[in-house]
């Protein structure tokens, strides 16, 4: 029961903080469902709230104790709600967005969706069951992230750890460990079980925001097939109670999608413009989790919110305006990722993960390459995920024709061959035959990929039933 009221404590007030984030983000119009909101504003308040602090500690030498860490977060939550305040925009919007909410399902549709709700929930009891016995064990969740926890509430400073100061993991971004030592701060001790717990909370966190997003793209029913078939993927089940940060980026990444999608396909203004900056918001907290997210899913995020402004700038006249839309934007993006790179390169941090990328040598490696065609293909990692995807393809090729599954399928092809190259022509290839770093690089993206299946097999079976 204590580590229970622990972590609903550890969450409260930075998703407090999310939560007014998001509202100024919305402004006026309520475009997410309130449960939705809450759900987003637990992932990026953290993030937020932790980003504060490493700004605080780095650039103003602030320690990041117990008090520090509070008042900071008290002070941002004071400061956001004076700014919604001002604005005159509501914490608590009565509208809220509906399509596919209120329609008639038919019986078997009902108990299928009984049935994964059932298994859903014995899978997320099993889960908290493995967190809570199993031990830390893993290489990284050991002497990365949990270590640099540890160091944190040790020493009261992300870079100043005296003798025990070791550039290699000043690489990676502070947020998961810096949670836990606040976390830690609120439990009265280091509990690896407690720590674990956290892990869970993204699993949920990543189920709840897909079934979202599918219910306002596709239907309730598809909603519930996609978390059944997310929950049911072996390495996802595995990262929801290990010590790893890949389920913390996977959660940023598929926000800031979805975000970006629902930007696209809304046809009001407002809502579309909402969308946007939830979207910019998103990708620019999402550089703050791992270094994968600054080398590989931040430069197509740009890309498509690239696309989405100048889609708005065009229907705008006004200079002035069209300024005012931009620069906000453009200024967030700025604000969260230039003190995260500029602290790179003052201590001359790396930028790659595992390996520099000055020491990195093209060199091509057909084995890894048959490694990975076998992870996707005849393993059990991801069951039966891609298989299914190039079967629903060739089944409907016509059914990449619609914008949103085009765009996000783009997307998807993008970064999995941009994935594929690094472990195929660089010294990571070892990571690809090993079944280590390729593997959670493939897991960043498998909420969105099981979306992807989804919309095809809408596509599919949609067709099937007319």
């Amino acid at each position: 029961m204590k580590m229970i009221f622990a972590l609903f404590a550890a969450f409260l007030v930075p998703s407090l903080l999310g939560v007014l984030a998001i509202r100024l983000c919305e402004g006026k119009e309520s475009v997410l469902y309130r449960l939705e909101r809450l759900n987003m504003g637990v992932l990026l308040g953290v993030t937020i709230a932790m980003f504060s602090l490493f700004l605080l500690n780095v650039y103003l030498g602030i320690p990041i104790g117990f008090f520090e860490m509070m008042v900071t977060q008290l002070c941002l939550i004071l400061l956001f709600g004076v700014i919604l305040f001002s604005k005159q925009i509501p914490l608590f919007p009565s509208q809220a967005p509906g399509k596919n909410a209120t329609l008639v399902l038919p019986a078997w549709q009902k108990t299928c969706m009984a049935l994964f709700l059932i298994f859903i929930v014995a899978k997320l009891y099993i889960i908290l069951q493995n967190a809570y016995y199993i031990p830390t064990f893993f290489d990284d969740g050991l002497d990365n992230w949990n270590i640099r926890a540890k160091k944190y509430l040790l020493y009261e400073s992300i870079q100043d750890h005296g003798q025990d100061s070791e550039s290699i993991f000043l690489a990676y971004p502070p947020t998961i460990s810096l949670f836990k030592a606040w976390a830690s701060l609120l439990y009265g001790e280091w509990n690896e079980s407690f720590m674990k717990l956290i892990q869970t909370v993204w699993f949920a966190q990543v189920l709840i925001a897909m079934f979202f997003f599918l219910q306002r793209c596709l239907t309730r029913f598809a909603s519930f097939v996609g978390i059944y078939l997310l929950s049911s993927i072996p390495l996802i089940a595995v990262h929801a109670f290990s010590s790893y940060t890949d389920l913390f980026l996977a959660a940023h990444l598929y926000t800031a999608v979805f975000c970006l999608l629902c930007a696209f396909q809304s046809s009001a203004t407002t809502k579309r413009r909402s969308f946007l900056f939830l979207g910019t918001l998103t990708t620019a907290l999402m550089v703050f989790t791992k270094n994968e997210a600054l080398l590989l899913y931040l430069p197509p995020c740009l890309l498509i919110i690239a696309f989405l402004l100048l889609q708005n700038l065009v229907r705008i006249s006004s200079w002035k305006e069209r300024i005012q839309f931009v620069l906000p934007h453009i200024l967030l993006l700025i604000a969260v990722i230039a003190p995260w790179l500029l602290f790179k390169f003052n201590l001359g941090l790396y930028f790659g993960n595992a390996k520099p990328l000055h020491e990195t040598t093209l060199l091509f490696e057909p084995i890894a390459f048959m490694q990975i065609l076998r992870m996707l293909f005849t393993e059990g990692s991801w069951n039966l995920l891609f298989p299914a995807i190039l079967l629903f393809i060739f089944l409907k090729p016509s059914s990449l024709k619609q914008p949103r599954t085009a765009i996000l399928g783009i997307f998807l092809l993008v970064v999995l061959l941009g994935q594929m190259a690094i472990f195929c022509f660089t010294s990571l290839s070892v990571e690809a035959m090993y079944k280590t770093g390729y593997n959670r690089g493939v897991l960043h993206l498998a909420p969105l990929l099981v979306s992807f299946l989804c919309m095809l097999g809408h596509s599919l079976f949609q067709e099937k039933q007319s």
